[in-house]
């Protein structure tokens, strides 16, 4: 049974350049609670999790509580001293140190690790959960399951009396899932509050004793989870009044050019059928995990698939490597651009014509620099970036222009079809509407794009047709221009056919 309230936030608001990701939200979490935060991607969950643990500042007004006491985050190392730690998916431990000195971390003293104490401490966050391990073994030597219950280790370890835990089952087995609903049941005899963010329905409603529901960076309500069922916790997160509005009402989309046969890898996606034509922009949604990056890999080379058929102009063609896919004059512009999308420490130009290095070789195979210069600085103007210094080092672009030059890095290569996950991650609303109008240029110039989106209203604004994803399968496909938007995202969230 859940306790007194421990922490509340109330009219917490955050404003980034351009862009309100959370207006006057609140919440409030209990002694001994397991209380689910929900909402569709881009609602506003992750802003919320880094203000309450103290990785960001929101605005002026917002006020957060601890045991009735009003509190300041200046860091992570207040929030944790105010018994507040969160677990993030990338659980952020150190595989090359044993399960106790990644315990321990940030105790040391002038720089000295007294070892007698860093054993003990973990020692005794292990026996808190209830478990055996073995402190000594090597964090690297542990399945991903037991890493995560070192996190939650480390967590207990310094008194916390708050566990954010952040899509804490996505690696995890059927039989480890169930070992973390065990260890969480423990936490709230020993009266932890734990924040469970997931999106999945079924765990939610197995774990979860109250539901608070944002939406577009609103609060939408808090409910007991047992005045709730799938139907009506989905109506919370997609809302009644869903009504995106198209960029335009036109579409270019025209003759066949791809088609997908029963695609399926293993443990990424099945039978994936469907047809992409010229001057058409596709969009793949779903939630988290439900398959879409890895479904447009396998069409780049990245991720080639076990079985399956993919057609071009009618021909059946293998793509197994990235160089088939570019040959066949497909380009693909992964989310992170940072990791994938963009050599941070290269210049500009660089980056922009890595792709046709070998078409740019002078008779001596030397890069031809004038041709280089040429090229970039036409994609700079047709692109808009800005600052137009092509010499510039890619990492001090912003944002939305390092975006602008992972897709001219693309564009150069002269592609009919364009694969874009994300195109507007981490963006502000100026770029974003600049990308979003590049788009659809290129669509009316006749190129195929297929759009990987969590963004609704990005789908809905910009999209001819529309794939839904569940569980690494195409759940429902429709027109945006004529489908119910209000359908689409509870097939996302539901599935079913």
């Amino acid at each position: 049974m859940a306790g007194k309230v421990f922490l509340q936030m109330e009219n917490i608001s955050m404003t980034f350049p351009g862009i309100k990701a959370l207006n006057n939200v609140r919440l409030d979490v209990r002694e001994g609670e397991v209380h689910a935060l929900m909402g569709e991607n881009g609602a506003g969950k992750s802003t919320l999790i880094k203000i309450l643990s103290g990785v960001q500042k929101p605005d002026v007004g917002s006020k957060i509580l601890v045991d009735e006491k009003e509190v300041e985050f200046a860091g992570v190392s207040d929030s944790i001293k105010h018994g507040i730690n969160a677990i993030h998916q990338d659980l952020s431990l150190f595989p090359n140190l044993s399960v106790a000195e990644n315990i321990y971390l940030g105790r040391s003293k002038n720089g000295k690790v007294d070892w007698k104490e860093c054993t003990k401490i973990a020692e005794e966050a292990i026996e808190v959960l209830g478990i055996t391990m073995n402190v000594q073994e090597q964090l690297s030597n542990l399945s991903i399951a037991k890493q995560q219950l070192v996190a939650i280790a480390r967590a207990i370890s310094f008194k916390s009396r708050l566990l954010i835990m952040d899509e804490p089952t996505a690696t995890l087995s059927f039989s480890e899932v169930r070992m973390l609903y065990s260890i969480i049941e423990k936490l709230k005899k020993q009266n932890i509050a734990i924040l469970f963010i997931s999106h999945k329905l079924d765990e939610v409603f197995e774990v979860s004793d109250r539901v608070t529901v944002l939406k577009d960076g609103e609060y939408v309500g808090c409910k007991d989870i047992k005045e709730l069922d799938e139907n009506s916790l989905v109506q919370m997160m997609v809302g009644r009044s869903v009504a995106y509005k198209a960029l335009n009402d036109v579409s270019y989309a025209g003759d066949k050019i791809l088609e997908v046969k029963n695609l399926s890898k293993r443990g990424n996606f099945k039978d994936i059928s469907f047809a992409l034509h010229k001057g058409e922009i596709l969009a793949l949604t779903g939630l988290v995990g439900a398959g879409r990056s890895e479904t447009v890999k396998a069409l780049f080379g990245l991720n080639p698939p076990d079985s399956g058929e993919i057609y071009l102009n009618g021909e059946k063609i293998d793509i197994k490597n990235v160089s088939q896919a570019i040959r066949n004059k497909i380009a693909f512009i992964p989310e992170d651009r940072h990791e994938e999308g963009l050599i941070l420490e290269m210049s500009m130009k660089d980056n922009i014509t890595l792709p046709i290095l070998k078409r740019i070789l002078t008779p001596f195979r030397f890069i031809n620099r004038k041709e280089v210069d040429k090229l970039t600085e036409n994609y700079v103007e047709k692109l808009s970036i800005r600052p137009s210094q092509i010499d510039k080092l890619a990492r001090n672009f912003s944002g939305g222009n390092q975006q602008k030059i992972a897709v001219a890095k693309w564009l150069i290569t002269k592609p009919d079809i364009l694969i874009i996950d994300e195109p507007t991650h981490g963006v502000d609303i100026a770029s974003k509407t600049e990308i979003h109008k590049l788009l659809k240029k290129l669509a009316k110039e006749g190129m195929a794009i297929i759009m990987v989106s969590s963004e609704w209203q990005e789908v809905f604004a910009l999209s001819d047709r529309v794939l839904v994803m569940r569980h690494g399968r195409i759940v429902h496909e429709d027109d945006t221009a004529t489908g119910n938007q209000e359908l689409m995202m509870e097939k996302a969230i539901l599935g079913g056919n």
